[in-house]
C-alpha cells in the first residue's frame, strides 16, 4: 500500500514547476503508466491517481490533452460512479481542474461524467455534493452541451 502510494506520489514531485520533467513524462509514457493505475489499481491506489493526474496536469495543457490521448478520461468517469466517497471526491476534484482544456472537457461531456456528476450532487456525504457542485459549475460554464445536460437533468 505505502510503496505503491510512494510510487505513484513520486510523479507529482518530478513534475511539479518542471516542464523538463512534464515533457520526458510524457515521452517516456509517465501519463500513460498514471493512467493504467487509476484504471487498475484498488480504491487506495486510483484515488491517489486522480489526485496525482490533477497535480502533474495543473497549468499544464499539454499534460491534459496527454491524458486525454492516453484515456485518462474513462477511470475517471468509473471513479465518480464509484459507491467510495472518497475516489468520488478525489475524481471530481481532478476533473474540474482539468476541464480548461476543451478536448479534456469534451471526452468528459461525451463519456456521461456530466450526469455522473449530477447525481453525486445529492449525495449523503457534504463534502462530495460540494465537490460535484464546483466540478459540474466549471463543465457548464465551458460547454455548451454540458450545461444543457445538467438542466435537463433538473
Amino acid at each position: 500500500g505505502e510503496e505503491k502510494k510512494s510510487v505513484v506520489k513520486s510523479f507529482s514531485e518530478l513534475l511539479k514547476h518542471n516542464t523538463e520533467n512534464r515533457d520526458a513524462m510524457v515521452s517516456f509514457g509517465g501519463v500513460e503508466a498514471l493512467t493504467v493505475i487509476a484504471r487498475l489499481g484498488d480504491d487506495f491506489l486510483k484515488s491517489t491517481a486522480a489526485l496525482e493526474m490533477k497535480i502533474v496536469c495543473a497549468n499544464s495543457d499539454m499534460m491534459t490533452t496527454e491524458l486525454t490521448k492516453v484515456g485518462g478520461v474513462p477511470p475517471l468517469i468509473s471513479m465518480i460512479n464509484s459507491t467510495d466517497m472518497l475516489l468520488q471526491r478525489h475524481a471530481s476534484q481532478a476533473i474540474s481542474g482539468l476541464v480548461m482544456n476543451p478536448a479534456f472537457l469534451d471526452e468528459i461531456v461525451a463519456g456521461g461524467g456530466i450526469q455522473s456528476l449530477v447525481t453525486m450532487l445529492v449525495s449523503n456525504d457534504d463534502e462530495t455534493a460540494t465537490y460535484a457542485c464546483i466540478t459540474l459549475g466549471r463543465c457548464a460554464a465551458r460547454n455548451q452541451e454540458a450545461r444543457k445536460i445538467a438542466e435537463d437533468m433538473g
